[in-house]
């Protein structure tokens, strides 16, 4: 399709966001009403010395060409919280080729907008986490069972699906695929670079910044369970933040962000890290080795140790329990597990949590 074709056909409203993949604008008049269109667009080089055989552009077609057949692939399933992709086509841009991924009943925003707008008195209601958690366990089974991991779970990504005739009501749909891998065995997470950092970092789980800062800092990392439940993690902290009003683990590097996680959730112990845990030690991330000196604990120490180790309870459950169902919190503790292979499935995550609040708003009066 010509640029001109597009401008005509599609008519551009205001921005509604924009990110590392590209820009999402609203369209006006009656035929697209409620719909959005998201850009790709493969812009030039910066210099002559690095277009090498329009290399320039094949990568970010490639990616944008690859968003856009798994949102139109997902969508065939009409599922209630993924978002729906009506079309998908390339246009002739000005300065390169253009993705453009035209999507409906986005108009309602994003959780994060929404969240904002609740906690600041300009949205009528609270938000309802246990039915918020639910239905983005919902959104991410469907994702796994289609062999992908989405990646970039986050409030951003998780736009309002408003019913018309009740404004009241509202939905989520997970959307922007830009970040998605495909899972090659079992749940595992096909990676093209393993020393590449994926998910925003306030929502990046445990095992992916370990296995990227033992990468980086020379030698193997061992297999840590990089895989879908990434995806379990981010959807707990997206939870936890409706109910926080800030992330949980606000960090943008991966030793802090580890360190914001060890403050809130104790150290990692689990026999399924036991490879990991030199490489923890040194960074200070878990405690030293049974029978050293810095092993040595007070009383007081190992009474409080031995409480937390038997009830599990530490103070960000009993801020957590302020929000959201007790039942929810007990959800949270294993999707906030260290360890993946003792972390929930977004199925089994969504089973503890029950199907009452499945099918109901993210909005309570």
């Amino acid at each position: 399709m010509s640029y001109e074709a597009y401008m005509d056909e599609y008519e551009r409203g205001h921005e509604l966001g924009r990110g590392t993949s590209g820009v999402v604008y609203a369209l006006r008049g009656a035929l697209h009403a409620g719909c959005v269109v998201k850009e790709m667009a493969c812009l030039p080089p910066e210099s002559d010395e690095d277009n090498d055989s329009d290399s320039w552009y094949q990568s970010d077609a490639a990616r944008a060409a690859a968003e856009c057949r798994l949102t139109m692939h997902l969508g065939r399933g009409h599922h209630p919280h993924l978002v729906v992709a009506l079309d998908a086509f390339v246009v002739s841009g000005p300065d390169g080729p253009i993705y453009a991924l035209l999507l409906s009943q986005c108009m309602g925003g994003t959780l994060h907008r929404y969240a904002k707008a609740v906690r600041h008195g300009k949205a009528p209601g609270a938000v309802d986490t246990d039915a918020v958690l639910h239905q983005t366990l919902m959104a991410l089974e469907y994702v796994h069972a289609a062999g992908y991991a989405h990646c970039d779970v986050k409030p951003e990504n998780l736009l309002l699906r408003e019913e018309p005739s009740s404004p009241d009501k509202v939905w989520l749909r997970l959307c922007d695929y830009s970040s998605a891998r495909p899972l090659c065995v079992g749940t595992q997470l096909l990676f093209e670079d393993p020393q590449v950092d994926v998910c925003t970092p306030y929502y990046r789980a445990p095992e992916c910044a370990l296995s990227v800062m033992m990468q980086r800092e020379g030698g193997a990392a061992p297999y840590l369970g990089v895989g879908a439940k990434i995806d379990v993690w981010a959807a707990a902290c997206v939870a936890a933040e409706c109910v926080l009003g800030k992330p949980l683990f606000r960090e943008d590097t991966n030793l802090p962000l580890l360190q914001a996680m060890v403050d809130e959730l104790g150290p990692p112990t689990q026999p399924g890290w036991a490879d990991a845990m030199p490489f923890l030690r040194k960074h200070r991330l878990a405690p030293p080795a049974p029978g050293t000196p810095a092993a040595r604990l007070s009383a007081g120490e190992l009474v409080t140790r031995a409480r937390q180790a038997w009830t599990g309870d530490r103070p960000l459950w009993g801020r957590l329990r302020a929000g959201m169902s007790e039942r929810a919190v007990d959800t949270l503790r294993l999707m906030l597990h260290w360890d993946p292979s003792g972390r929930h499935t977004a199925r089994s995550a969504r089973g503890q949590l029950g199907h009452d609040t499945a099918g109901g708003p993210i909005l309570k009066a």
